[in-house]
C-alpha cells in the first residue's frame, strides 16, 4: 500500500506551527479590548478612592502596551508570508504577552495595599483571576506565551497575599495558587488539541492533492482519506469537548464569586459595604458576560451553538426578561414598558432561552444608551396556516444617544461599538448585537435598526415559530408567593469543589432546610440508600463516577421510590440538559447558581415530591 504523501505529513508540523502563530495573532484584538476595558476600571476604583496619579500612570503604561501589541498584529498581517518570519513573530508574540503578564502583575503587587480592603480585594483578585482565564483562550495556542503572562500575572498578588499573614489572605493566596496550577495544564491541553487538528487539517489537504494526481492509486487513497476524515472529526469532537470544559472552567470559580457576593448582600452591611458589594457583584456579572459572549461567538464561528425545540410563550419570556431588567433601568431613572397583543400569547416551538438571549441585549443596550426617557419592549403576532404557525415581530424602542449613519452599516459585525470613546465611556465587548443578529438568523429573521442620533433607536425582528400541539402541559411555575415561603425538607448536595459546597450549603442554610454534603458519587450512593431524603442536588463533573452515572445507580437503587435529583453544572448547554434527563434526573440548574433560581426549582420540586 502507497503511503501518505511524504512532502505533506513532513511540512503538516512546520505549516500548523505558523498556523497556531497566524491564529494567535487573529485572536490578539480581542484580547486587547479587554485589556482596554478592565484595566480602564481598574484604574477608574484606584483613582476614585485612593491614589489618582499612580492609577492613570499605569494605565497609561496598559494603553500604551496595548498599542504595541496592535502595531505587533498589523505587521505580522503585513509579513507572515515573508520567509523566515515564523519564529520572528512568534518571538514577538511571546515578548508582548510578557510585557501584558508585567502590566498586571504590577497591579497586583502595587495596587494591593491601597486594596486591601475585603471587597476592594476581592475585585482585585476577581480581575486578576479573569484576565489570566481568558489568556488560556487567547493566548493559548503559544503556550510559553499564555504561561509567562499567566505566571507574571498573579505571582506578585501571591506573594502579597502570602507575605501580608492574615489567614483570609494566606487562604486567598492558596486558592490563587490552586487556580493558576489548574490553569496550567488546560493551556497545555488546548495547545495539543489545537496542533493536532492542524496537522490533520493539513495532512488531509495533502491527501486531496494526491488523490487529483494520481488516479491509478485511488481506492488506496480514499482509505486514507478517510481515515484522515475520522481523525479530523475527532480533532473536532476535541474542540467540542475544549470548548465546554473551558465553559465549566470558566463557571466553576464565578459561581463562588458570585454565589458569596449574592448571599453577602443579604447579611447586616453599611450603605457603603452595600455599594461595594454591588460593585463587585455588577463587575463579576460583566466579566461573566463578556466571557459567555466570547464562548457563543466562538460556537457560532463553528456552526456548534444548539438550539432548543420545546413549547413556550413568547409574550410570558419577553415579561419575564422585563421583570429582570426593569431594576436596571430604574436605576438609569428610566421607564421600561412591556406590551403585547392576544396573538403573542400563542403558545409555540422553539428555544426560549435562545429569545431571551437577544431580548436582554437589546434592551441592555437600549437601558445602557439611554440617559432619559422611556424604552418599550412590543410584541405583536400574526397567526398562519398551512402549516399552523405564528409570525412574531418584536420591537425594542428607547429615547437613548441614537447611532449615527455611518456606524449602523457596520452595527451587527463583531466587536463593533461605534468608536473607541463609545467603548470608553460604555463598556463593553462589541459581541452582544452580532450574536443577537447570529441567533435571530437562525431563527430564520433579520434584525433591523432605525436610529437618528439624539431621538433614540429602534431595533426590530420577525421570525416564524410552528404552534406548539401541546397544550398547558408543562409544571406549573411557582408564583413569587409560593417561592418565598419557607422551605422545609432534607437536600442532599453531590458537589467534589469545596467553593461551590460552601455556596450550596450557605443558600441552603439560608433557606431553612437541613442539608448534607458528599464529594463523590460513591458516597452520595451510599447516603441515599440509607437515609431518606427529599431531594439531591448533584453536580455533573464529579471524580470517578460522573453525576449522570450516579444517578442512574441512584433510580435503580431506589426503585419505585420517588426523589427529584436536580443537575447542578456549569456546563449550560442544550444537550447537557437532554442527557441529564435521559440520566434519570428531573430538573437542571446552572451555574453560576443564583439564590433566587435555587429557590424557586426547591419550592417546585420539594411540593412535587409531597
Amino acid at each position: 500500500m502507497q503511503s501518505r504523501p511524504p512532502t505533506a505529513i513532513a511540512d503538516s508540523p512546520a505549516r500548523a506551527q505558523a498556523e497556531i502563530i497566524r491564529l494567535a495573532y487573529d485572536d490578539l484584538p480581542v484580547a486587547l479590548v479587554a485589556i482596554v476595558v478592565v484595566s480602564t476600571g481598574l484604574a477608574w476604583v484606584v483613582a476614585r478612592n485612593h491614589a489618582p496619579a499612580h492609577a492613570w500612570v499605569w494605565l497609561a503604561c496598559m494603553l500604551a502596551m496595548v498599542a504595541g501589541r496592535y502595531f505587533l498584529v498589523r505587521r505580522f498581517r503585513q509579513t507572515r508570508h515573508e520567509t523566515g518570519q515564523v519564529q520572528v513573530n512568534e518571538r514577538r508574540f511571546v515578548i508582548g504577552a510578557v510585557l501584558g503578564g508585567v502590566g498586571w502583575g504590577y497591579a497586583g503587587w502595587a495596587f494591593y495595599p491601597l486594596m486591601s480592603g475585603e471587597h476592594e480585594l476581592s475585585l482585585l483578585v476577581l480581575v486578576l483571576a479573569g484576565m489570566t482565564a481568558g489568556a488560556t483562550r487567547s493566548l493559548g495556542p503559544l503556550p510559553k506565551a499564555c504561561w509567562s503572562f499567566q505566571l507574571l500575572a498573579l505571582l506578585p498578588l501571591i506573594l502579597r497575599l502570602l507575605l501580608a499573614g492574615g489567614v483570609v489572605q494566606t487562604l486567598i493566596g492558596v486558592f490563587v495558587v490552586l487556580y493558576l496550577a489548574l490553569l496550567m495544564p488546560l493551556v497545555r491541553s488546548y495547545h495539543q488539541n489545537l496542533s493536532k487538528s492542524l496537522r490533520l487539517g493539513f495532512e488531509y489537504a495533502g491527501l486531496v492533492t494526491e488523490l487529483s494526481e494520481e488516479n491509478a492509486t485511488r481506492k488506496k487513497a480514499e482509505t486514507g482519506l478517510r481515515a484522515a476524515m475520522e481523525r479530523a472529526e475527532e480533532a473536532s469532537r476535541a474542540k467540542s469537548t475544549f470548548l465546554a470544559t473551558m465553559s465549566h472552567e470558566i463557571r466553576t470559580p464565578m459561581n463562588g464569586v458570585l454565589g458569596m457576593l449574592d448571599l453577602l448582600k443579604t447579611t447586616g452591611l453599611t450603605p457603603a459595604q452595600r455599594e461595594q458589594v454591588e460593585t463587585a457583584s455588577t463587575s463579576a456579572e460583566s466579566l461573566l458576560r463578556m466571557l459567555n459572549d466570547i464562548l457563543d461567538f466562538s460556537k457560532i464561528e463553528h456552526g456548534r451553538l444548539d438550539f432548543e425545540n420545546v413549547p413556550f410563550r413568547a409574550a410570558r419570556v419577553s415579561e419575564e426578561t422585563v421583570r429582570l431588567m426593569r431594576p436596571m433601568a430604574v436605576a438609569k431613572s428610566l421607564q421600561l414598558h412591556f406590551a403585547a397583543d392576544a396573538a403573542a400569547m400563542t403558545r409555540v416551538m422553539g428555544d426560549p432561552m435562545r429569545l431571551r438571549q437577544v431580548l436582554l441585549n437589546l434592551i441592555g443596550n437600549a437601558i445602557k444608551f439611554s440617559e432619559h426617557g422611556e424604552i418599550t419592549l412590543q410584541l405583536s403576532g400574526k397567526l398562519l396556516e398551512s402549516p399552523p404557525r405564528l409570525e412574531l415581530t418584536v420591537a425594542v424602542r428607547d429615547q437613548g444617544i441614537g447611532i449615527a449613519p455611518d456606524v449602523q452599516d457596520r452595527l451587527f459585525a463583531p466587536f463593533m461599538q461605534g468608536d473607541s470613546s463609545m467603548s470608553r465611556r460604555y463598556g463593553g465587548s462589541g459581541l452582544g448585537l452580532a450574536i443577537s443578529q447570529k441567533l435571530v438568523q437562525r431563527m430564520g429573521g433579520n434584525i433591523t435598526a432605525e436610529s437618528r442620533p439624539g431621538q433614540g433607536s429602534r431595533f426590530a425582528f420577525t421570525v416564524t415559530f410552528p404552534l406548539s400541539k401541546e397544550r398547558n402541559t408543562a409544571v406549573p411555575f411557582p408564583t413569587d408567593a409560593a417561592a418565598a415561603r419557607n422551605l422545609s425538607g432534607r437536600v442532599l448536595v453531590v458537589e467534589d469543589d469545596p467553593v461551590n459546597q460552601r455556596v450550596a450549603a450557605l443558600m441552603l442554610q439560608r433557606l431553612g432546610l437541613q442539608h448534607h454534603v458528599v464529594a463523590d458519587g460513591p458516597s452520595a450512593l451510599s447516603i441515599i440508600e440509607s437515609s431518606e431524603w427529599d431531594l439531591v442536588l448533584m453536580d455533573l463533573q464529579l471524580p470517578g463516577i460522573d453525576g449522570m452515572e450516579t444517578t442512574r445507580r441512584a433510580r435503580l437503587l431506589l426503585g419505585d421510590r420517588s426523589l427529584p435529583i436536580i443537575a447542578l453544572t456549569a456546563n449550560a448547554r442544550a444537550e447537557e440538559r437532554a442527557a441529564c434527563l435521559m440520566a434519570g434526573m428531573d430538573d437542571f440548574l446552572a451555574k453560576p447558581l443564583r439564590t433566587e433560581a435555587l429557590q424557586t426549582c426547591l419550592a417546585r420540586w420539594l411540593d412535587a415530591a409531597r
